[in-house]
């Protein structure tokens, strides 16, 4: 099966909005997600281009997937680093490499002139850090904090 990866278009929004929350229903420890939440994100991105986007994943007849992507500088790395911030693939379309492949591909196209990609694990998803290893992923030597308001 080929898949195409692509900006999201205004006309594919509730699609993705569905797929988002289908991304946190799998794991209740991510949070709560809204429409509120969700549609800030896709105001930001579309107003600030620079500050992401949002992908979407596509056979040849339908949307199977989405990917949330979040540039930002890295003085460390000298240049810009896309974070996957999220990635989801409809589960009829999971165990064919689609979310591989969509990786593979931001790696190999140096989107936006990329100088790293990086992305978080669930803790307790070894299944996934294991994926993303064999991709050529490693566990970074800083451990990230967040506080949340």
């Amino acid at each position: 099966m080929y898949y195409i990866y692509k900006e999201m278009q205004p006309g594919e929004q509730e699609i993705v909005r569905g797929m988002i929350h289908s991304f946190y229903a799998t794991d209740p420890d991510m949070g709560a997600i809204t429409d509120e939440k969700i549609n800030r994100t896709f105001s930001e991105f579309s107003k600030h281009p620079e500050k992401g986007f949002v992908y979407v994943i596509k056979d040849d007849q339908q949307i199977v997937g989405y990917s949330i992507l979040v540039n930002f500088w890295s003085n460390e790395a000298g240049g810009n680093i896309i974070d996957i911030d999220e990635l989801f693939v409809e589960e009829s379309e999971r165990g064919k490499g689609v979310g591989t492949n969509f990786i593979k591909h931001i790696i190999e196209s140096r989107l936006n002139e990329c100088v790293a990609v990086e992305l978080g694990v669930i803790a307790g998803n070894d299944r996934a850090q294991r994926l993303y290893e064999r991709i050529g992923f490693r566990l970074s030597t800083n451990r990230r904090l967040i506080y949340d308001f």
